[in-house]
């Protein structure tokens, strides 16, 4: 009697995901928040997106609002760093110098919404960037249109994307940048308080003295980091940035975030979870911020209230127990994906 183990259409659907997470390839990745103007709650909704990511990966990330993280010998650490809805004047001049010898030596960077509404007076930085924030109208819905459907990071995004969030104007248009490309630009004629006219860059990239950067006006709303095609977004630009291979879409629905701890562990503690998830070739990521007087005074460039952290803490979304559990979860996985063909 011949036995045979049939591959249904379901099992080639589980196999197909598990080989795509397991072959996305690792990156360091620092997620930097700290705001000294306004401060957007989406923020805690984008490390938790990050958090996802690194649930789905090799990746290491690390979230923090701590601006002492920013010197040569630590920056030389990561693949990408992160501008989450940065405001205000987040970097002094030693941690921006840092910063421009980072980029300069190859380091990938990918900003998010208010990254463009802060550090005005770094010269270097806008033109890194593309184009600094100048106002905006009441959250709407708008029309986004794909200008380069073709390039890696815009290829799963619709032709037309309708969405609802934050709408940026800009004080100069990025298009007249030598090194900018522009993604996707925003259709005026679809919401109100655009003063941009037909050109209304919205999602760009930049490859600007050695460094990859790219720019994601979107992210306002909490709603954002949840929504597939945002996160896919995101994601890909991570993997462009930090000079890796794109994948395909990836299944973000799959990932349960993990809750951060309330406790302090030591520093040692965090290391030794992000080496030990190196080793495992699991993903883990830290949470930090660090201390600083909050700033009352609104952002130089629009009337907002502003609130900042104050309190120096440290947690990791992840113990050490967990990342083991999740790498054989994985190998498990991955293992009983592959009988399925036998």
């Amino acid at each position: 009697t011949k036995i045979t183990n049939e591959t249904t259409p379901m099992k080639q659907l589980t196999l197909i995901l598990l080989l795509n997470i397991s072959l996305v390839q690792a990156l360091q990745i620092l997620v930097f928040s700290k705001t000294t103007g306004f401060r957007h709650e989406s923020i805690a909704d984008g490390k938790e997106m990050f958090a996802r990511f690194a649930n789905l990966t090799q990746w290491s990330i690390t979230c923090s609002e701590d601006a002492g993280l920013f010197t040569q010998e630590n920056l030389s650490n990561y693949n990408v760093v992160v501008f989450l809805s940065t405001t205000g004047d987040p970097l002094n001049d030693d941690q921006q110098a840092a910063f421009e010898e980072y980029a300069r030596n190859g380091g990938g960077f990918v900003g998010i919404h208010a990254a463009s509404d802060c550090e005005y007076q770094w010269t270097w930085y806008g033109a890194f960037l593309g184009a600094f924030f100048s106002n905006h109208p009441d959250i709407q819905q708008a029309t986004i249109e794909v200008e380069q459907p073709i390039h890696p990071i815009a290829a799963a995004l619709p032709l037309r994307w309708t969405r609802t969030d934050e709408w940026y104007n800009f004080q100069s248009n990025p298009r007249g940048h030598a090194n900018i490309t522009i993604l996707a630009t925003l259709d005026e004629s679809t919401y109100s308080g655009g003063n941009m006219g037909s050109d209304h860059p919205i999602i760009w990239f930049n490859e600007y003295e050695g460094s990859r950067s790219v720019y994601i006006a979107p992210g306002h709303t909490s709603q954002s980091y949840t929504e597939d095609a945002f996160q896919e977004l995101v994601f890909r630009s991570l993997q462009w940035a930090g000079r890796i291979n794109i994948t395909g879409r990836q299944n973000f629905t799959l990932s349960a975030t993990s809750s951060p701890s309330t406790s302090s562990p030591p520093a040692s503690t965090s290391a030794s979870t992000s080496a030990l998830a190196s080793s495992s070739g699991m993903a883990s990521i830290s949470t930090t911020s660090s201390s600083s007087t909050q700033d009352s005074t609104p952002s130089s460039m629009r009337s907002r209230s502003s609130s900042n952290e104050s309190t120096l803490q440290s947690t990791t979304c992840s113990s050490e127990e967990d990342a083991i559990s999740s790498a054989t979860m994985m190998v498990t996985s991955l293992g009983c994906a592959l009988l399925l063909l036998v």
